[in-house]
């Protein structure tokens, strides 16, 4: 009999990833002395500060906020929505398309969110934002692209993005400028992916070239 392979054979990095995220909000609940909230003092330092981004050069936010969540709900619904998207991603584009994604996409995500909000509220504007909900829409719509691509079935593709995007930003307080970043991180990389990995053409699409 067949057995299945267990989650850290088919998806490491996604489990990685689970792991990494709930550890680090353990650390980030002890220090806040609140497990459900996380602090805004310890959000200023790992999250995404846009002030002590711009005025003191702490660029390193961009990445450390991929990894910071706000509350224990927030870090449960994405770590839902990772496992459900990274399992499926590797198992099916690779571990290692799916590792170069996720950061791309985090990071277009920080930093769309970091370029439109200093230029509608002022660099140096109190605005704090953390997670991974752009890194996984972005390894979401990669994913999406190249099936649509592959599959020559864009409509599907563009209404599953359209449906997780809306199911992520529907509730109050989003960085509706991260979620869209990260979408567009996810899509250069698809299209790229699907540039680089086309399918071998069949003899009947030979002949009608």
């Amino acid at each position: 009999m067949e057995i299945r392979r267990g989650f850290l054979e088919e998806a490491p990095v996604t489990v990685m990833l689970i792991v990494l995220n709930m550890f680090i909000y353990i650390i980030l609940g002890a220090v806040s002395g609140n497990f459900l909230v996380i602090s805004s003092r310890v959000l200023m330092i790992f999250g995404q500060f846009n002030i002590a981004v711009m005025r003191y050069g702490w660029w390193w936010q961009l990445v450390t906020s991929l990894f910071v969540h706000l509350n224990l709900m927030h870090l449960l619904l994405n770590m839902f929505w990772l496992l459900v998207i990274g399992v499926n991603f590797e198992k099916t584009l690779g571990s290692k398309f799916f590792t170069l994604t996720y950061f791309i996409s985090g990071l277009t995500g920080n930093i769309a969110s970091l370029i439109v909000d200093s230029i509608i509220f002022g660099p140096y504007y109190p605005i704090i934002s953390a997670g991974a909900s752009g890194a996984i829409l972005g390894a979401a719509t990669a994913l999406a692209t190249v099936s649509s691509i592959q599959t020559g079935n864009p409509g599907k593709a563009v209404a599953y993005i359209v449906f997780l995007f809306l199911l992520n930003s529907i509730a109050g307080n989003v960085d509706i400028m991260g979620h869209l970043g990260g979408i567009l991180g996810g899509a250069l990389t698809g299209l790229i992916y699907a540039k680089l990995h086309k399918p071998p053409a069949t003899r009947e699409e030979i002949l009608y070239i």
